[in-house]
């Protein structure tokens, strides 16, 4: 760095010194490409001092390569290679497979050492290399050979954690290429919860759905069967929470079975519940469950503030007086209010609770069979009877939560200001009840309640990556903070060092490593306990193996030493600019100041001397 600065400093002064005596020189003729000529020969001599590199493609005619073989790698693929290139080397990085082919191959312990060891083509066989491992190699020529797809999922994902009452969703792709169809089943508890049957000789998409009974941890097992016999089972675990009890408010105006079902399962869930139900004009019953507090005769805004959502039938809703009505109104788009509509009516477009609604009556009289689905897991409801039932038009404003197979919607959520409204056309629900099945009247009134209720701000959020995590192996855990005080990241009871980042302060990393497999205790600054799970070595190694195969297929076909042309390989090499440049630019320039001082000088004297 001293050096830098010492010769920037004394062509400063030189270039400064050659354009003073040429602006001093009484003769002004060429002055500006004296000017020119004296910076160019000062730039060019400081150059001199400096070495200028540039990266530059050339073709590499270099013959030959080495083989590395990794986890996966198919001894025919291998074989049949190594008929064609006898003189390639074989090396490996695994141990493993060192030991197995001890008398084949060379191990080798790292990237470090194939560097020195060769510097030509590397041909990868297997599921391929770390990402560590391949931008250490990134200046070798890559072909990468990978393992060939077998009988296996090649993608898959579920939720971690969901709140009782919601489907468990299972979904992946799973390759079937052998000749027989394979079934894969879910499985909890000793019982089979869902299953699909895959056809052979494709890659297929699937769906598994369930309705977990219990609350807490539990591990579910993903099965898969050909002809009957268990090819593999592989672990799915999750948690089940009870949400915070929420503070609902109940507006019927009259006593019926759905009102009375709806009530007695929202106090058998520990939800504070408050009723009103209309009597006569300005005469209601009034209730209260699971809370205390000031009875729901007359709304009023710090009433509404208390809750977290109002159900209430349409004929109630419309009934209310102008004030309450705007209170509602006020409270759902102001502050976060949660509202469900029971459409037991086709109420006027003008309340703000319909507005940009519309509803249509079924065009059949007698009484209907309705087979409901949830929009966003496809999952099958019991069918339930319902005369004539109401169908909602479908908008784009609003988003389908129930409807049937021919696409007639029963129940749509849509965003007013700060809330949400949900509607819903069905008024027999309880028929699942009295039917003993419980689970889809469970389903649908947590799906609701859910998706409408008071958005809860949520102090701390964790995401742990990778989400198939392994013990032994590193794993990142990012915690989100609702401000940018520093977070507690706190694993199985052993406080972790957290480092902030620096474009989103409320954003935390640690770094864990875990040494055991099964369930990981997470513990934040509001000492709730949060679970995720850790896996052996073993389990669900074909996910793996698919995710590096992609890493290893992307980083060869992006590989800037790769591309490969029928002469050669054409790589990227770092080249020196060479001096001599600079030299004849220093000499021209100087030339050039010579002569044309030595012409004004000749013509100064034929001037004296005519």
């Amino acid at each position: 760095m001293m050096w830098t600065i010492i010769i920037i400093s004394l062509s400063l002064l030189l270039a400064a010194w050659l354009i003073w005596t040429a602006v001093r020189r009484s003769n002004r003729a060429h002055l500006a490409w004296r000017v020119v000529a004296c910076l160019a020969a000062v730039t060019a001599l400081a150059c001199i001092a400096f070495d200028f590199k540039y990266n530059t493609t050339v073709k590499d005619y270099k013959e030959g390569g080495v083989i590395l073989l990794t986890p996966g790698a198919e001894q025919d693929s291998v074989a049949a290679f190594r008929e064609q290139h006898t003189e390639y080397p074989v090396y490996t990085f695994d141990e493993n497979i060192a030991k197995v082919k001890k008398n084949e191959v060379q191990y080798l312990s790292g990237p470090s050492e194939l560097n020195a060891a060769s510097s030509q083509q590397i041909h990868i066989f297997g599921y391929g290399l770390e990402p560590y491992q391949l931008t250490a190699l990134d200046k070798h020529p890559i072909i990468f050979h990978a393992a060939s797809s077998s009988l296996a999922f090649e993608s898959i994902s579920w939720q971690a954690q969901i709140n009782s009452g919601e489907p468990l969703i299972v979904q992946g792709l799973f390759n079937n290429n052998s000749n027989d169809d394979v079934i894969i089943m879910l499985q909890g508890f000793s019982t089979n919860l869902d299953s699909v049957k895959l056809k052979a000789g494709s890659i297929h998409r699937f769906e598994l759905t369930t309705i977990p009974r219990q609350v807490g941890r539990a591990v579910y097992t993903l099965s898969v069967l050909k002809n009957g016999t268990p090819l593999q089972d592989q672990k799915i675990p999750f948690t089940v929470i009870n949400p915070p009890p929420l503070r609902i408010l109940m507006l019927s105006s009259a006593p019926d079975f759905e009102n009375r079902f709806l009530k007695n399962w929202l106090f058998s869930r520990g939800y504070a519940l408050a009723l009103r139900t209309t009597i006569s004009r300005d005469k209601y019953h009034t209730e209260l469950l699971n809370m205390e507090g000031p009875v729901p005769g007359k709304l009023n805004s710090n009433m509404l503030n208390n809750f977290d959502l109002v159900i209430g039938d349409a004929t109630a809703l419309v009934a209310l007086n102008g004030t309450e009505r705007n209170l509602i109104k006020s409270a759902v788009e102001q502050q976060g209010l949660g509202l469900i509509v029971k459409a037991d009516s086709i109420a006027a477009a003008n309340n703000f609770f319909t507005s940009g609604v519309r509803f249509r009556e079924s065009s059949v009289n007698h009484r209907q069979q309705v087979q409901l689905y949830a929009t966003d897991s496809s999952m099958t409801l019991p069918i339930l009877e319902t005369d004539r039932p109401k169908h909602i038009t479908s908008s784009s404003a609003r988003r389908p939560l129930f409807a049937d197979r021919e696409g007639n919607l029963y129940a749509v959520a849509g965003l007013a200001g700060m809330g949400r409204l949900i509607y819903i056309t069905l008024t027999n629900t309880y028929s699942w009840v009295l039917q003993g099945d419980t689970m889809a009247y469970r389903h649908l009134w947590s799906s609701l309640i859910n998706e409408a209720a008071k958005q809860k701000i949520v102090t701390d959020a964790f995401t742990v990556s990778p989400a198939i995590a392994y013990a032994g192996e590193a794993v990142e855990i990012v915690a989100e903070t609702a401000d940018t005080i520093p977070s507690r990241i706190d694993v199985n009871q052993n406080l972790k060092p957290v480092m902030q980042n620096a474009l989103m302060p409320f954003q935390w990393k640690a770094m864990f490593w875990p040494q055991k497999k099964g369930w990981q205790q997470l513990r934040a600054r509001d000492n709730m306990n949060k679970y995720w799970y850790v896996y052996s070595n073993d389990e669900w190694q074909q996910i793996r193996a698919r995710q590096r195969i992609d890493v290893n297929r992307a980083f060869a076909a992006g590989n800037r030493a790769n591309t490969v042309s029928a002469d050669g390989v054409l790589i990227q090499q770092s080249r020196t600019v060479r001096k001599v440049y600079f030299f004849i630019i220093f000499i021209i320039s100087c030339a050039y100041l010579w002569i044309e001082e030595k012409f004004y000088r000749t013509q100064a004297k034929l001037t004296k001397n005519p």
